[in-house]
């Protein structure tokens, strides 16, 4: 008896010995984990697990803490077979033996990890959400563990590209982290950098840049440069500015990365091929291709070893080797590499996916120059229809700033389409209807994607934010290759109804719908006889490293557009504004005569340089052309009249041969803008002019009028220096006011100190008038370079000349601008709340939907930064933000005095009219007879709607 009790008490002993060392295993296992000694953790976890089961105690806590321990460590070491064998093996533990509690939820965060990490991203979006509730409810929402989740949550949707639910994630845990610890902690910084991926994916690069700065700032404080979160952020922050053309930078900071990397965990891990495959998409982009491909051929080695084959990264680096041949011009290689990277994607994600869109468009490339231009175009339509429907359904929910950055890195596809059908038009005639389509939704797509707030209720918040979330669960069950038939039709039918209810409680929703999907037939069904739209497109040829511009003329009873191949950029650029109305004449538009013939009225939409262009005043020459009439000085030397060019006599302008309306987008014609040309404009406007430009509040004091010079200018763009006050706008305003009283209009005038940015700021809403007409100074300024050194630092004070904003660099001089132009903060001292210049970012914030035309009688008012088909951001821009249908606005710096007789021979034809369009043509040829050889006096302003 005795003998048996000694047996169980010794049994006892060893039981309990054995309990009380799996604490201290367990504290052994993460100091090993602190200290990277990963294989002695992992020795540690498989003696507890030994331990474990030794004492067949498979049901213990420490048994199911062992097989995820286990798997922790092979996750570092990328062993995923084995880590998905220990962390499913712990999850199926802890789901039966400790349900809802704090390590149930680390095994569904790990499996949210892994799934990430074979790139199965929806599913692990459920692991995420089930392992966040978890910890919330026993942790707290403010919690270290609960926001750890949240932010893994929030990378799984921005791999889905879902940047609106990532966005709001990626926010939760920064803010929540700042206000439990403040920025000065690791797991801050971590979620800084996270946010910043988020802002360089969808494009906005400036964000982005200053959290990833801000993030490496803290991790370099507290962790030291030797660490790899760290190498992380440096790893992402050199990615960013090779992106934006920084690549010397960027190439010393991805470098740096792969050393540093290399040096924490070797070279024959996943996180170092990913600073491989960014230095060879670097090498790429500066066309050093055999470095390119080496980092590339490293790369795809470590994840084909890694991962296998199957896994979207290893798809990611065939599809960027199939890339780099297309560049090397070995088209048979980049059809190899480029169909098999899209046979991956699709299997993993589904054909709608935008990785899987982007191969299939690089491999439509590659089919095109091995002369399979049909099964191309399949391709590129195809994928042109899910672009289309992507970019639609992300343009909803994002910003305003963020549709902007989204839209540039996006729009790439739809300008390669230009390229291709300057390739295919002559064996695929239907790739010019392609890409018809495509300068259709391109052209000032942000102006047409800007929806207005009014009658923005709350029903339609709810509604949007429940398609919002349909829309993501489908998007979801579509991705994961779901094949419940049953639940996908349902699920469609609800995002339908859902979609059709905001169409109706919300009509400019409806209408921007409408809008985005017009297409050129939509367009030629408008088209009369003797019509013609044309689309002029721009594109960029890998071949030569050249932008190129086409044309797409469309007319009634045409099968498809027809393509017209026109000019080199760089031809465009040649030839300074004023003195090209020769020479734009054969690269521009002698060209298209052979599609025109018969044609009386065209409708046509510039893109790039040629808004830049007065298609109106060109002409062919007939001998020499333009003739270059040099400078006139008086005896001091001071010029009096600019150089400036003289046409041929007799020349016969296009505007002789034409009646010529320039639009923003030739889709306009399809939105009813020939029934809105017949619309009477009503009979009230307000007159800017006469402003003194040294008006100071509190004063009376009049504009100070200088000697009068026959050729003065509108033009502002003196780089120092008061502005002069301008008698001929004084003289304009009060002539049309004269003009258009006796018929029973009513015209507000704001002159001299009146004319303030305050006053004019409230012409929105109730208070708008059917015209406003300013006639001022106006400005706008190129970008600067910054590495330039030959300007001082005291001239930036100069925030309008230097703003790296073009809609800043935009504008109107009113009263009192003449402090804020100079640099001074005069008028802001003495109580004013605006500084009397009159950006067009501010004219974008205000609604002048009433305003049924605006003319900016003033200097280079249609200029700004042209960005591709986008347009140019400027005052245009502006205005047309705010609401506005038609302008009038000048191309160059105008004359005064001419300019007063245009705008008089115009208001007074528009009393008799009523029709801007009508009167405006008639105001110009009536200029045009009057100053035959002499454009620069008329051809200066364009109508544009």
């Amino acid at each position: 008896m005795n003998r048996i009790l000694l047996i169980i008490f010794i049994l006892a002993s060893i039981n309990l010995k054995a309990q009380t060392d799996f604490p201290a295993l367990k504290q052994q296992f993460l100091d090993y984990r602190k200290a990277d000694k990963q294989d002695s953790a992992l020795f540690i976890a498989r003696k507890m697990n030994q331990l474990a089961i030794k004492e067949q105690s498979d049901t213990s806590y420490w048994y199911g803490l062992s097989l995820r321990y286990q798997g922790n460590v092979l996750f570092k070491q990328e062993i995923f077979d084995s880590v998905h064998f220990y962390w499913t093996k712990s999850l199926t533990f802890f789901e039966l033996n400790r349900p809802n509690t704090e390590d149930h939820a680390s095994s569904l965060n790990n499996m949210g990890l892994f799934l990430v990490a074979v790139g199965n991203y929806s599913k692990a979006k459920d692991f995420y959400l089930k392992a966040a509730e978890i910890r919330k409810t026993f942790f707290g929402p403010e919690s270290h563990e609960f926001l750890i989740t949240i932010n893994n949550l929030a990378i799984s949707q921005l791999r889905l590209f879902d940047f609106r639910y990532a966005e709001s994630l990626f926010k939760e845990s920064l803010e929540a982290r700042g206000k439990k610890s403040g920025e000065n902690n690791i797991d801050y910084a971590v979620s800084l950098n996270n946010l910043a991926g988020l802002y360089h994916e969808i494009g906005d690069y400036t964000k982005a840049e200053y959290y990833y700065l801000k993030s490496l700032e803290i991790k370099a404080r507290l962790v030291g440069e030797n660490n790899m979160d760290y190498a992380l952020t440096l790893n992402n922050l050199g990615t960013l500015y090779s992106d934006i053309g920084q690549y010397s930078l960027a190439d010393s900071m991805l470098v740096k990365t792969l050393n540093l990397k290399k040096q924490l965990s070797g070279d024959i891990t996943v996180n170092y091929s990913m600073t491989l495959n960014n230095l060879g998409n670097l090498n790429m982009n500066i066309r050093n291709f055999s470095q390119s491909l080496y980092y590339h051929k490293e790369c795809a080695e470590i994840r084909r070893k890694k991962l296998g084959v199957e896994h979207p990264l290893y798809a990611e680096s065939l599809n960027n080797m199939g890339i780099l041949f297309l560049r090397m011009k070995n088209y048979n290689l980049a059809d190899s590499f480029l169909r098999v990277s899209s046979e991956i994607k699709k299997s993993v994600y589904n054909e709608y996916h935008p990785d899987y869109v982007s191969t299939m468009t690089e491999y439509a490339f590659a089919l095109s120059k091995t002369f399979r231009e049909f099964d191309a175009y399949f391709i590129l339509r195809t994928n042109f229809l899910k672009k289309s429907k992507q970019i639609a359904d992300n343009f909803e929910w994002l910003n305003e700033s963020q549709k902007e950055a989204y839209w540039k890195k996006e729009s790439e596809f739809f300008d390669q389409l230009s390229w291709f059908a300057n390739e295919a038009y002559e064996k695929v005639p239907e790739a010019v209807g392609l890409n018809y389509n495509s300068a259709l939704v391109t052209k000032s797509k942000m102006l047409e994607a800007k929806i207005s707030s009014e009658n923005y209720y709350r029903e339609v918040d709810e509604l949007r934010e429940e398609l919002a979330y349909h829309r993501r669960l489908l998007a979801k069950m579509e991705s994961d290759g779901s094949n419940d038939k049953e639940k996908l039709d349902k699920l469609h039918h609800e995002v339908d109804s859902l979609d059709k209810r905001l169409t109706i409680s919300w009509p400019e929703y409806a209408q921007q719908k409408k809008n985005l999907s017009i297409t050129w037939d939509q367009v030629q069904q408008n088209l009369e006889k003797g019509e013609a739209a044309i689309e002029f497109v721009r594109f960029y040829n890998e071949d030569d490293s050249i932008y190129y511009y086409n044309a797409l003329v469309l007319k009634k009873g045409d099968n498809n557009p027809t393509l017209i191949k026109l000019c080199k950029e760089e031809e465009l650029t040649a030839i300074a504004t004023k003195m090209g109305y020769s020479a734009y004449y054969p690269l521009i538009w002698q060209p298209l005569e052979s599609a025109l013939v018969g044609i009386k009225t065209i409708y046509y939409a510039p893109t790039g340089e040629l808004y830049n262009v007065p298609f109106h005043a060109l002409y062919a020459p007939k001998g020499k052309g333009d003739e270059v009439l040099a400078a006139k000085t008086d005896k001091r030397g001071v010029i009096i009249q600019n150089e400036r060019a003289a046409t041929e006599q007799n020349a016969e302008y296009l505007m002789d041969r034409y009646t010529m309306h320039q639009l923003t987008s030739t889709r306009y014609l399809a939105m009813g803008l020939k029934q809105k040309e017949k619309e009477k404009i009503g009979n009230n406007m307000a007159m800017v002019g006469g402003v003194n430009y040294d008006y100071l509040p509190g004063t009376q004091s009049a504009a100070k009028k200088t000697k009068k010079n026959k050729n003065a200018s509108r033009s502002s763009q003196s780089a120092s220096g008061k502005l002069a006050y301008l008698e001929g706008t004084k003289t304009e305003v009060e002539q049309i006011a004269s003009s258009v009283t006796p018929n029973n209009w009513q015209a507000t005038l704001l002159e001299n100190n009146d004319a303030t940015e305050e006053k004019i700021i409230k012409l929105e809403n109730k208070e708008a008038k059917s015209i406003l007409h300013i006639a001022t100074h106006g400005y706008a300024f190129p970008e600067y370079n910054f590495n330039d050194t030959t300007i001082s630092r005291n001239s930036l004070r100069y925030a309008y000349r230097y703003s790296t904003n073009p809609m800043v660099r935009s504008g109107l001089i009113l009263a009192g601008g003449n402090w804020a132009w100079t640099g001074s903060d005069t008028l802001s001292k003495l109580g004013a709340e605006q500084n009397g210049i009159l950006t067009a970012l501010e004219v974008s914030q205000l609604n002048l939907k009433k305003t049924k035309l605006v003319v900016l009688s003033a200097c280079e008012t249609g200029l700004g930064k042209i960005e591709g088909s986008e347009g140019t951001f400027g005052l245009k821009r502006g205005f047309k933000l705010a609401g506005v249908e038609q302008m009038i606005v000048s191309l160059w710096s105008v004359p005064d005095k001419e300019t007063m007789e245009l705008m008089t021979l115009f208001y007074s034809d528009l009393t008799k009219t009523l029709n801007p369009v009508t009167s405006f043509s008639n105001a110009q040829k009536e200029m045009r007879n009057k100053y035959p050889t002499d454009p620069e006096k008329w051809a200066g302003f364009v109508l544009v709607r």
